[in-house]
């Protein structure tokens, strides 16, 4: 028979009959005790290294943890924090050389400040700022042109404009009732320019503004207010906000665009009739009826003869210039409103024109007539027998009072 080989390289005889198992040896009681032993002290052991091994990692967790959230961090990219804002402030007295600043008609703190700041005077707008709203007589500062020293404290600026002595000039002032040629005389004055240069300004209707409603007549657009003189001002920008002035002042009051030029017409005769608050609607309540009257009457106003006759050396108009028909402001011969404004209207006169006197119970305000020329006082009346009564209380007021006219006459 052929030989095999087992897996572990010893002979075996095929055929050959195995040897019997024997059971293993009972191991005694010390013996087991001791296998005892040794297996707890194992597990034991085993016990401890794995909790040694979990503290290990969740240390090193937290570590690298750790360690990545600062990478992060510093790889992240930072805001840069503002900068707290330091107000800064000349520490004073200022300098010797000065400088010209102009302070606008109604301009606030803030826009003095960045005047102020942009030409030197003050440090920064914030300083100048708190100092206006420290100061309780801040809101007293005047427009106009201030010569100022340079590097001011901001406290010292504002005393600064507060004081007239540093005013280089004063506010054109514009009173009501003047006509046109009386306001350039004005301007050219306030400016130290030749009239003619003023009235080639004027004639320049759309580099003022004059709004196609004025139908190329400048007389009544020229706004009675007291204008700002600064080192820029200029006939032409000047009269300009003067126009503006008017028709703010027409469009706040609600009158219509297509009734500005009348408008301004019949308040034009009530500012030159009229002298008193209280007379204005009434004379405005007189045109209005004179205008609507049937049959129809002339409105038989001086104001407008002396007007287009260019003569005002009298309050009174002769029988002459009363009969001249060339004269097309002369309202003792033709009918209606004048074909223009004879003076530059103000805000009262304007709204009596829109708010006219009611009529009294007995008829309809027809006539008035002064009855103190130096006062302004004035009489209304509805009919000729008033009116005369009027009249004769006016031509005693002059027996009484001679020299009303001349200079200082009425005190």
């Amino acid at each position: 028979m052929t030989d095999q080989w087992d897996l572990f390289g010893e002979v075996e005889q095929q055929n050959q009959a195995p040897a019997p198992l024997q059971p293993p040896p009972t191991p005694s009681r010390r013996a087991m005790r001791q296998a005892a032993q040794a297996a707890a002290k194992a597990k034991k052991r085993r016990g401890v290294s794995r909790s040694v091994a979990t503290v290990v990692i969740i240390a090193l967790v937290v570590v690298i943890g750790g360690l990545v959230l600062t990478i992060a961090r510093s790889m992240a990219p930072t805001e840069a924090e503002p900068a707290p804002t330091q107000m800064v402030d000349f520490p004073g007295p200022g300098l010797d050389q000065t400088v010209l600043v102009d302070i606008a008609t109604g301009a606030s703190g803030e826009a003095m400040a960045v005047e102020l700041a942009a030409k030197g005077v003050v440090a920064t707008a914030e300083a100048f700022v708190t100092a206006f709203r420290a100061n309780t007589r801040a809101g007293q500062i005047q427009p106009g042109t201030y010569r100022l020293q340079l590097q001011l404290p901001a406290a010292d600026a504002v005393a600064a404009l507060l004081d007239p002595d540093n005013r280089e000039s004063q506010g054109l002032v514009i009173m009501e009732g003047l006509r046109a040629a009386q306001v350039y005389e004005r301007i050219a004055e306030a400016l130290n320019l030749p009239l003619a240069e003023v009235e080639a300004a004027a004639a320049d209707l759309d580099a003022i503004g004059l709004p196609a409603e004025a139908e190329g007549d400048i007389e009544g657009w020229l706004f009675p207010a007291t204008y700002n003189i600064t080192s820029q001002s200029t006939p032409t920008n000047l009269m300009r906000e003067m126009v503006i002035k008017t028709k703010s002042t027409l469009t706040d009051l609600n009158v219509p665009q297509n009734q500005w030029r009348e408008t301004l017409v019949m308040a034009s005769l009530v500012e030159k009739e009229v002298r008193r608050d209280q007379d204005r609607p009434l004379a405005a309540r007189v045109i209005l009826n004179r205008l609507a009257h049937e049959p129809a009457m002339r409105l038989q106003f001086d104001s407008t003869v002396h007007y287009g006759a260019n003569d005002y050396s009298s309050v009174f108009t002769t029988d002459e210039q009363r009969a001249d028909e060339s004269n097309l402001y002369n309202t003792y011969v033709h009918y209606g409103l004048p074909p223009g404004a004879i003076s530059n209207p103000g805000t009262k006169a304007i709204e009596a024109v829109l708010n006219p006197a009611d009529n009294p119970e007995e008829g309809q305000w027809i006539f008035f007539n002064a009855v103190d020329l130096c006062t302004g006082e004035t009489e209304f009346n509805v009919d000729e027998t008033g009116h005369a009564e009027s009249v004769a209380k006016m031509q005693a007021w002059i027996a009484e009072n001679p020299d009303w006219a001349a200079e200082g006459g009425c005190g």
